[in-house]
């Protein structure tokens, strides 16, 4: 979970100014994935999160207002920015625009520092609202809800695609005795580390969230028990290694792993599976990684 470029998706049948857009944004710093076809672009999102839409209105086939509608319908996308970028200029399109709840309407021409300035403007304001809705505020990893929507949202795609993913389900161990020894801030720096270590080690399509109190879930995306359980020892290692607060002290996880669709297909049954594998893990002295077994 390292940080990385904001992507972008722009969509816009005039070739020459998709190329224009497309330089002007790589040069602010953006990554940017370009379609001249609205229909094909629809099909981007399952296989890309993106951090904005750019798209025309006049185009052949599917119009802007038709592809923001489509975009709007899609759970994986309807809550990314979007912004209109036309030629149509006059008070009625624009109203028309921002009516299916676009977060900016730029008319061409554009001066290129504005055009920049508008688009960060977009992406820092839903960054922020991000972090307000979706994150846990203590350690800065998405809260249960968040992380049960995306989980459910990549579940439906390898469902789709035929797929897999695996499912981790961490809970720290004796997390009562550091609490009761050393007071709850320093079982708060421990629940901080280990969220520092998630986003840290973890790549950037996998999801990391609280899933409650000493409990963690994790998604690694386009991986088998066996390839998440690798990803889980390193985890489980960096963590034990780490001296944390004043006191130095070291703690350990249990974890339990399953894989979608192997072990199921829905987020309820997966979580139930993950936690009893985990609870395999505490039934055996802790400290370790379970792969659920039916």
């Amino acid at each position: 979970m390292e940080n990385k470029k904001s992507l972008i998706l722009v969509v816009d049948d005039d070739p020459v100014m998709l190329k224009l857009i497309e330089r002007k944004l790589e040069k602010g710093g953006f990554e940017v994935i370009t379609s001249q076809d609205s229909k094909k672009a629809l099909e981007l999102f399952d296989q890309n999160y993106f951090n904005l839409i750019i798209c025309d209105i006049m185009m052949p086939q599917m119009n802007g207002y038709e592809f923001r509608q489509h975009v709007h319908e899609k759970p994986s996308a309807r809550d990314i920015p979007f912004i209109f970028l036309t030629a149509k200029s006059q008070p009625i399109d624009q109203v028309r625009g921002l009516k299916l709840r676009v977060d900016d309407y730029i008319t061409k021409p554009f001066e290129p520092a504005v055009f920049l300035a508008r688009v960060q403007s977009v992406i820092e304001r839903y960054s922020i609202y991000e972090e307000k809705t979706q994150n846990d505020q203590l350690t800065g990893l998405l809260n249960h809800k968040a992380l049960e929507e995306k989980i459910r949202i990549e579940l439906e795609r390898i469902i789709r695609y035929e797929e897999k993913c695996s499912l981790i389900f961490i809970d720290i161990d004796n997390f009562k005795q550091v609490n009761d020894n050393y007071g709850h801030p320093t079982g708060d720096l421990v629940l901080i580390q280990l969220g520092q270590i998630f986003k840290h080690e973890l790549r950037t399509m996998d999801y990391a969230g609280r899933y409650g109190g000493e409990e963690f879930l994790l998604c690694i995306v386009n991986a088998d028990k066996e390839f998440a359980f690798k990803i889980t020892e390193r985890l489980l290692s960096t963590f034990r290694e780490t001296a944390i607060g004043d006191e130095k002290i070291h703690c350990t996880f249990s974890a339990g792993v399953v894989s979608a669709p192997e072990d199921g297909r829905d987020y309820t049954t997966l979580c139930k599976k993950a936690d009893e594998a985990m609870y395999m893990s505490k039934k055996n002295g802790r400290n370790r990684i379970t792969l659920y077994r039916s």
